[in-house]
């Protein structure tokens, strides 16, 4: 009886001492599973708007294996569905999770993968690609812009930002990619470029080789350099313009006719007596009363059978000479 007592009790010692084995062999630090995605403050934005533009309303945070992303949520006052917000990733960071593998994949700019970004950001408008070359203080970058239904101006923006390829793999190593989405009522294109040109990186990595933003100029080169601003022309636009719309044709004036008050009738003039005409009778032929025309009053019908007696001399009278050969009274 003693001898199986004395056996349990080694077995028991031996199974506690095994569990203390392993549990030193496997003792670590918690890992807490929630914490790769947070809320931080406005101050720790990696990127600042101008004051007095857009406000930062919101931040979340997310860690990777190899990156930082944050989505900057803005101010908005537009009616379209979706949010005023500036996507920004960090490349170049470890992950504190030694076993995470979450890597986020770094795309380079295709004309493809900015189509499908802009459409993605807004699916229901028509947005039009800017052929302007532009840069801000960092760089480079191309925008869209459209106008919705609802009549406010919005704006697809992106920039990547990366050093440029060297010999020494550890030196001017991460990158920086933007992608911003503004709506503004009442906006010009100006307005909306405002935010590209006057933003502030904030954020950096603790390490000697990270550096996306490469070595300064040691000239003033124009052309895809930092520190020198280009603007698209002040008259440009990239949204198409409107027709000029003609003048509408001005209302025909409609003239008031005054009614004058009716005009008296004239006294009627009076109508001479109608004289009858008066046949003189040929000098050569005689004629009667009763050939008189009808209507002759008898009295002038009188006078005319008077002077039918009445013979007027040829002129051939009047001269010498000239009554031999013409009857002559």
């Amino acid at each position: 009886m003693n001898r199986f007592r004395r056996k349990g009790r080694i077995a028991a010692r031996g199974a506690g001492l095994g569990a203390l084995l392993a549990l030193c062999g496997c003792a670590a630090q918690p890992v807490h599973l929630d914490s790769e995605v947070r809320t931080v403050g406005a101050e720790q934005a990696y990127i600042m708007p101008v004051p007095g533009s857009f406000a930062i309303t919101g931040v979340v945070e997310q860690r990777h294996g190899n990156a930082v992303e944050q989505k900057i949520f803005l101010s908005t006052d537009s009616s379209l569905a979706g949010s005023n917000v500036a996507k920004v990733k960090l490349f170049g960071t470890s992950n504190q999770h030694r076993f995470a593998e979450n890597n986020l994949r770094f795309k380079p700019l295709t004309e493809r993968q900015i189509a499908n970004d802009v459409h993605d950001a807004f699916p229901t408008v028509k947005m039009f690609k800017s052929d302007f070359f532009v840069q801000n203080e960092y760089g480079p970058f191309g925008y869209a812009m459209g106008r919705p239904s609802s009549g406010e101006l919005c704006m697809y923006a992106w920039q990547q930002i990366r050093a440029q390829a060297s010999s020494n793999p550890f030196n001017q190593t991460g990158a920086l990619q933007i992608d911003v989405r503004l709506c503004k009522a009442g906006a010009s294109e100006n307005d909306l470029l405002a935010f590209m040109y006057g933003f502030t990186i904030t954020a950096a990595v603790d390490s000697p080789g990270w550096n996306p933003f490469g070595s300064p100029p040691a000239t003033p080169d124009r052309l895809g350099k930092t520190g020198d601003p280009i603007y698209p022309l002040q008259a440009a636009t990239v949204l198409p313009q409107p027709a000029p719309v003609a003048a509408p044709a001005a209302a025909p004036v409609r003239k008031t006719v005054r009614k004058s008050a009716p005009k008296k009738a004239a006294a009627p003039t009076p109508t001479p007596a109608t004289v009858p005409a008066v046949t003189v009778p040929s000098p050569g032929g005689g004629g009667s009363a009763a050939a008189s025309p009808a209507g002759i009053s008898p009295d002038i019908a009188a006078q005319n059978a008077s002077l039918q007696g009445i013979r007027v001399p040829s002129p051939a009278c009047a001269q010498a000479g000239s009554a031999a050969s013409v009857d002559c009274p």
